[in-house]
């Protein structure tokens, strides 16, 4: 059985995975498919009550990959998405007799039925709205309770989904490197009291001789009421810090290091302790000490995709080559 994680899931709420629920018999393999143009998870448990991957986890699921778990025990199992905790979802395992009943009295709705609206069956969730419908603003099914962003957030999202193609250099060609220049886009959700923001933005990191020459973030976040920027800049690393290379699964981890961080174009904290990670040339992750910035990202990190990882050379080489690609 099939579970599609829908395009523009993210704002979508409790339809962004589909179907949900869905009821199936013990010992039934589920398939979720990220359909998506950015990052998902599928995680066990509820993000109110703190309880996640207990009973699976997905990971980082990344555009068009899939993630597969086999649920044995009769049972409710909810699930979300870590990086955007308004997606939620549930698996229903019944008594394959209960399961057999529910398929028979319950047919899947017909093609027809779904284009002009009509009511799907009892225990089936509603047609996740079309990529088409999204793009051009129209109202995602009535069982969604999740508020519409204003228009700037909605072509915020159109752009980071058109984002241009990745471009990262062959692995044996960046193992080991100490001059690397990255790029990418910021998609992430931090949930707080004051509701679930969403981040969108951009993000660009240069190294040179194992050490930051520059990174910088601008990000634009919103709660579907109200939003606001964020920047990172002037990140600056630790004198004893060790050199900055690319391990052998294209992981690169920079600790030690203080960065402004600016909200709506003015710096509102200064030299706040920071970290920033790369996860297997495909994910950023940049976190800040949450004292030094009042908790006002609730604890939690924000995460991103890498669109580009290239060496570079800030250094002219042999015979009069001048590098185009400085760090």
């Amino acid at each position: 059985m099939a579970v599609e994680i829908v395009f523009g899931a993210a704002l979508l709420g409790n339809i962004s995975y589909y179907p949900n629920p869905l009821v199936a018999s013990p010992n039934t393999t589920i398939v979720w498919h990220n359909t998506d143009e950015i990052l998902h998870t599928v995680t066990s448990g509820l993000i109110e009550n703190n309880i996640k991957g207990k009973e699976f986890d997905s990971s980082i699921i990344l555009p068009d990959m899939t993630y597969v778990h086999t649920f044995s025990e009769i049972g409710e199992y909810p699930y979300f998405c870590i990086l955007h905790p308004a997606m939620a979802g549930k698996i229903i395992i019944v008594k394959n007799e209960t399961y057999q009943q529910t398929n028979q009295s319950a047919p899947p709705p017909s093609q027809q039925q779904q284009q002009i609206g009509q009511q799907p069956p009892p225990l089936l969730p509603p047609p996740p709205p079309s990529q088409q419908q999204q793009q051009i603003g129209q109202q995602p099914p009535p069982q969604s309770t999740q508020t519409s962003p204003p228009p700037l957030a909605q072509q915020n999202t159109t752009q980071l989904n058109q984002s241009a193609p990745q471009q990262i250099a062959p692995l044996n060609q960046l193992v080991g490197s100490e001059d690397f220049a990255a790029s990418g886009t910021i998609n992430s959700t931090l949930y707080t009291t004051n509701g679930n923001w969403e981040a969108i933005g951009i993000w660009t990191l240069s190294v040179s001789e194992g050490e930051v020459t520059s990174f910088d973030t601008d990000m634009a976040w919103n709660n579907g009421t109200s939003a606001h920027t964020h920047e990172f800049h002037n990140f600056e690393m630790d004198e004893d810090s060790d050199d900055i290379s690319i391990d052998s699964e294209g992981g690169i981890t920079i600790e030690g290091g203080v960065m402004d961080v600016g909200t709506n174009g003015v710096v509102s904290w200064t030299n706040v302790p920071a970290e920033i990670s790369i996860q297997q040339g495909k994910i950023i992750t940049v976190s800040v000490d949450h004292e030094e910035t009042n908790n006002h990202f609730g604890g939690q990190s924000v995460h991103g995709i890498v669109t580009s990882l290239t060496p570079c050379s800030a250094s002219p080489g042999a015979n009069m080559q001048i590098p185009t690609g400085g760090c």
